[in-house]
């Protein structure tokens, strides 16, 4: 792994959900950095959820940004927490997912048949590696300050020709991979309108629900990989640590004496905040969201392989999405690995 061109992080936290965990996934992170995976500028935490069994990734993710607003104000030399830190912050969060019972640090570091000759110092190279560089290298550069936000339970394969265009952008940007309805029923798919707004998201739905989110070319756009928070959306993103009931998502609010709240992916939210009858656990943070996403439309853009999806006004901001060329066909000739692959499918 090259750090020559890599994307200059502020920032970079891990989540996981238990605290017995933290000392490894830190000294795992920390010697990346010392043989030049990572930049030695790079502010790294591992944080873990302040309530186990863990509060999702949706709360997770609240809860590492309050975790990185604290340190980013301390460094800034301030005594509280303060969104000023947060106009040039490029921050990357990770969420470990769940426990892997094939691996006791989880799919993130498990080993593969891989060698990264560009790296100072050489050594086994782990899920997390490939990861990393992608978003560093291919996925990340260019884009504006905010927050990226990525699962470590994929290897994501983006290709070469792959570039993103920032320029004028606001709002929040997802990739959305391509697959197959069959494949989709195990996953989540955008369901878009004539108009590109996401008007759901389906999760694990039948064959014939997931048919209505179909392209022309067949395939549905998957919900997978990583997904941007421009630093407007972040700064209310940020203001959930002290708005009920989002605030028993971080361990201040929790601390304080707010009853947990179990936000398992910051999706929930959109739906919610779109008006949409998002199926949750804890209905509670429904009548907070449009006071967090005063635009709440996620839009959606695609016209072939790999798509990308963002959250704002399409009439205000045009043109901001881009085609990315597609991977292979499939065929009986040799051809790169999948796009992107689930470690749950990867040969034992």
């Amino acid at each position: 792994m090259s750090s020559d061109h890599a994307f200059s992080w502020t920032i970079i936290v891990l989540t996981c959900q238990h605290k017995d965990s933290v000392y490894a996934f830190q000294r795992e992170l920390e010697i990346r950095q010392q043989r030049g995976g990572l930049l030695q500028g790079t502010l790294l935490l591992t944080v873990s959820d302040p309530q186990e069994p863990g509060l999702g990734s949706g709360g997770a993710t609240l809860n590492a940004l309050l975790v990185a607003a604290e340190h980013l104000s301390a460094r800034a030399g301030f005594t509280v927490v303060t969104a000023d830190v947060l106009d040039n912050a490029h921050i990357l969060i990770l969420h470990m997912g769940r426990d892997f019972p094939w691996d006791s640090c989880g799919r993130a570091f498990c080993w593969l048949p891989i060698e990264k000759r560009a790296q100072t110092v050489q050594g086994p190279v782990c899920c997390l590696d490939v990861l990393l560089d992608s978003l560093s290298n291919q996925v990340c550069p260019g884009s504006p300050p905010g927050v990226w936000l990525c699962s470590t339970d994929m290897i994501l394969t983006i290709p070469t020709t792959f570039e993103m265009k920032w320029e004028g952008f606001f709002g929040v940007r997802v990739l959305a991979l391509p697959g197959d309805v069959s494949y989709a029923t195990n996953h989540g798919v955008y369901l878009a309108d004539d108009q590109g707004r996401v008007r759901d998201i389906i999760y694990k739905g039948s064959e014939e629900r997931i048919r209505q989110a179909a392209k022309p070319d067949g395939k549905v756009p998957l919900v997978s990989g990583p997904v941007f928070f421009c630093r407007r959306v972040l700064e209310r993103l940020l203001k959930a640590h002290v708005t009920p009931p989002l605030d028993g998502c971080t361990y201040m609010g929790i601390d304080s004496g707010a009853p947990p709240l179990q936000v398992s992916s910051l999706h929930q939210v959109e739906r919610a905040g779109n008006g949409e009858k998002a199926e949750v656990k804890d209905k509670r943070f429904k009548d907070i969201c449009p006071f967090l996403f005063p635009v709440p439309l996620l839009s959606f853009w695609t016209s072939g392989h790999i798509s990308q999806l963002w959250l704002g006004d399409p009439q205000a901001f045009p043109g901001q999405c881009r085609n990315i060329i597609s991977p292979p066909s499939p065929g009986p000739t040799p051809r790169s690995p999948p796009s992107w692959t689930c470690l749950e499918h990867l040969p034992r």
